[in-house]
């Protein structure tokens, strides 16, 4: 996690992950796997986010033949670009470190039917499991001068020691329960494509907030309001309809994928009564009344001394009506441009960098990393994060978040 200076904020992040990916074969077809995690960092000042586990995977699974059957705690990988992928539909996340966000397990049953060219997959999730945020004293809550909403015409002021309170999560209309979908694939001799129909929890989670106004200015189209401490932050679930269509096809040297996804909410009333400074409030949420986001990918492969250099371009855009809910860290790469490589050096070395530009705003955000594997069981990252934009974008509210961090995994 990024340094911080200011007073009773999260300062740098020391921690130590350990998890085990454990597969127990019962014979040829039947199996179990379990994958726990867990996560300590001591000087995090939240108490909260010093220690995490959880159940990466832990499920039994039937495979015979070209068909596979799951049941037990899981995740949905459905295939669809590299870096940012429209096919990820049903899977909760973990936001709290989003340079590392990874999706969590849910409990469900699961079934993969497949042909030599058609198959179809089936996910039943009958309580889906819940977002993990940042907490009150995380620096991924903006700090700087604005808090960004998906609201072009809002512009909220923060003040300078800003404070936030993070409210427990609220379920609208029991939206995390009975989440499910289908996916249907043809791969042909020159195209692969699916097509996926889900209902589900809207992913990301609103973040509603609930304000206190110091003062309100109308500039014409933007209406400007400075705010008390502290800022609460309401999330909150909803479900929704979605349907989506992936593609790729190859060449020998070319991939190109490309995933799109329209949705819409279920319910009409998403009204959610709150405690607010004067009292109990009926607020209305303003859910979008639809939303569509779609990736475009072209994956280029070239022979540099003897290595295999991977390079990818990626496009995406999101599209959906203004709202209220605030704009941060869920969202914070739906609309840019995004240029990546990958090389091995020698057998044990990989470097690795990824840029990220908002087309609209020109904010950016640079990833470049550098691994060594040591052993099948031990490796290590060298990272460096830098973000760089002004301080009314998505990107450049994280303008103090740069980062330059070390990380060893041990996987036994």
């Amino acid at each position: 996690m990024p340094g911080r200076n200011e007073m009773g904020i999260s300062q740098s992040q020391s921690a130590l992950d350990a998890n085990v990916d454990l597969n127990f074969a019962f014979n040829e077809s039947f199996k179990f796997r379990f994958q726990p995690m867990i996560k300590y960092d001591g000087s995090n000042l939240s108490k909260e986010e010093k220690f995490l586990y959880e159940n990466l995977e832990a499920h039994f699974s039937f495979r015979k033949s070209a068909h596979q059957f799951k049941l037990g705690m899981s995740t949905v990988n459905w295939e669809g670009p590299d870096f940012l992928n429209p096919m990820d539909l049903l899977n909760a996340k973990n936001y709290r470190d989003p340079l590392n966000m990874y999706n969590r397990s849910s409990a469900m049953a699961a079934a993969s039917l497949q042909g030599e060219k058609m198959g179809i997959d089936l996910v039943y999730i009958p309580w889906r499991s819940e977002d993990i945020i940042p907490e009150s004293k995380s620096p991924w809550w903006p700090r700087l001068a604005t808090l960004p909403t998906e609201n072009e015409d809002l512009e909220l002021r923060i003040p300078f020691d800003v404070q936030y309170e993070i409210r427990n999560h609220r379920n609208l209309h029991e939206a995390l329960r009975h989440n499910g979908g289908i996916r249907f694939q043809y791969r042909g001799d020159q195209w692969d494509t699916s097509i996926a129909a889900v209902e589900a929890t809207a992913s990301p989670l609103g973040l509603h907030p609930i304000l206190s106004a110091a003062s309100s200015v109308f500039n014409p189209p933007v209406q400007i309001i400075s705010l008390n401490n502290p800022i609460i932050i309401q999330p909150y679930y909803y479900k929704q309809r979605t349907l989506a269509f992936a593609f790729s096809k190859a060449w020998e040297t070319v991939i190109i994928r490309g995933a799109i996804r329209h949705s819409q909410p279920l319910g009409d009333n998403q009204i959610l009564r709150v405690l607010t400074q004067t009292g109990m409030t009926d607020i209305n949420l303003q859910v979008p009344s639809w939303s569509q986001y779609g990736v475009f990918e072209i994956e280029k492969h070239f022979n540099v001394f003897g290595e295999d250099l991977t390079v990818i371009l990626e496009y995406a855009e999101s599209k959906k009506p203004k709202s209220s809910s605030v704009s941060s860290f869920t969202s914070v790469l739906q609309n840019v441009y995004l240029i990546g490589f990958r090389l091995p050096l020698r057998e044990t070395w990989t470097l690795n960098a990824a840029f990220f530009q908002d087309y609209k705003s020109k904010a950016h955000y640079t990833h470049t990393g550098l691994n060594k594997s040591w052993n099948d069981n031990l490796s290590s990252e060298l990272a460096v994060d830098l973000f760089a934009g002004g301080e009314n974008t998505l990107l450049g509210v994280y303008d103090k978040n740069d980062q330059v961090s070390l990380k060893t995994n041990f996987a036994f």
